[in-house]
């Protein structure tokens, strides 16, 4: 009995304890998108003891980038008029020049992003978050505006062609050959 007291505790301590190379998180972002799917809102709390300094979001289709009050921001790949539409994905990242003014332990902050109105997809993805020590946090399963897939780009032209086809098909088979009427 007394051997299955110490298995038992043995078990909940392990459980209990993170798994190897596993740390504690240093960050977290709530947020994605409204219901129109347009504009992107995250909230970034600092878990860590060194000051946020630096956040990078990843986008497609992004027009507007929106930061904190005291940020300032680098920008790639921003829908213009004239920018062609392979060119419209990139990085959006905010950051701060004097780390002390950075956002603190237990401290958060807001960050927008606004897209064009069409061709962008909602999907998990990774933020990049950097620290006054140097240090970085990768934050994954962040709602962010990502670049669709072939099919996502292209399902309706592929589904009528798909539907023509069968047509063609179908009414094709049910012709006869044609028969020289005078011939043998």
């Amino acid at each position: 009995m007394r051997r299955c007291v110490l298995v038992a505790v043995f078990g909940v301590l392990c459980l209990s304890l993170p798994a190897g190379g596993q740390t504690e998180a240093k960050v977290r972002i709530v947020g994605g998108a409204d219901g129109t799917g347009q504009n992107y809102t995250w909230k970034v709390t600092n878990l860590h003891d060194s000051r946020i300094v630096s956040v990078s979001f990843p986008h497609y289709h992004g027009d507007t980038f929106i930061v904190p009050t005291g940020w300032e921001q680098e920008t790639t790949g921003l829908a213009q008029a004239g920018v062609k539409d392979a060119h419209l994905g990139g990085v959006c990242r905010a950051f701060v020049s004097n780390p002390k003014t950075g956002i603190g332990q237990r401290f958060d902050a807001t960050f927008r992003l606004r897209i064009a109105r069409t061709g962008a997809q909602r999907r998990p993805g990774e933020v990049t978050v950097q620290f006054a020590d140097g240090s970085e946090a990768i934050v994954p399963d962040i709602e962010l505006p990502t670049k669709p897939t072939f099919g996502e780009r292209y399902i309706m032209a592929i589904g009528l062609g798909v539907i023509f086809l069968v047509i063609f098909l179908t009414t094709r088979k049910g012709k006869k050959p044609a028969t020289d009427p005078g011939g043998e």
